[in-house]
């Protein structure tokens, strides 16, 4: 038993160190951004289609997923079009919620585009360009979530509203 707790305490320390590494030592990120420069983003976002939004939550299943409208899009334009930009961080990992994607690209688009909104951030990635910015009071996230009322069902809207007030 001692030696159960040894170890536990042992990986506990070891990630508590790795979450405290400046981005420039992690990597993770390092490895992430290599993919986007070479064009191959570790998002799996190339699989969308354009305007399709995906709560990134299930692991070994299907994650939900629908259309954006076109008014819907536009509307999701605009409120990117004002967002602040923030230093780089690394995309959710862990088992559960992981974030929301988006296509951006339009059918007649020649360049990938897509966001990872999750907490707070958004990762944007157009080409070979990854942009982070802030999503105040995660006002994007909690309208998406909002829009997928009419997309999903009622529990699994339940389980999306709890995991974005985290």
């Amino acid at each position: 038993m001692k030696h159960i707790k040894r170890l536990l305490l042992i990986g506990l320390a070891l990630t508590l160190i790795s979450c405290f590494r400046s981005e420039s030592q992690n990597p993770t990120l390092a490895k992430w951004q290599e993919q986007i420069e070479i064009g191959v983003p570790d998002l799996s976002l190339v699989d969308l289609l354009p305007g399709e939004v995906e709560f990134d939550l299930f692991s070994g299943r299907p994650n939900p997923t629908w259309l954006l409208s076109k008014t819907e899009m536009a509307s999701l334009q605009e409120k990117l079009s004002g967002l602040s930009t923030v230093a780089p961080f690394l995309p959710p990992e862990q088992l559960g919620y992981r974030g929301i994607r988006v296509n951006l690209a339009d059918a007649e688009s020649r360049t990938r585009s897509a966001i990872l909104i999750y907490h707070g951030g958004i990762i944007h990635w157009s080409g070979n360009t990854v942009s982070y910015y802030e999503d105040k009071g995660k006002q994007l996230e909690h309208w998406l979530v909002e829009m997928s009322k009419s997309h999903i069902d009622a529990d699994l809207y339940a389980v999306m509203v709890t995991e974005i007030t985290k």
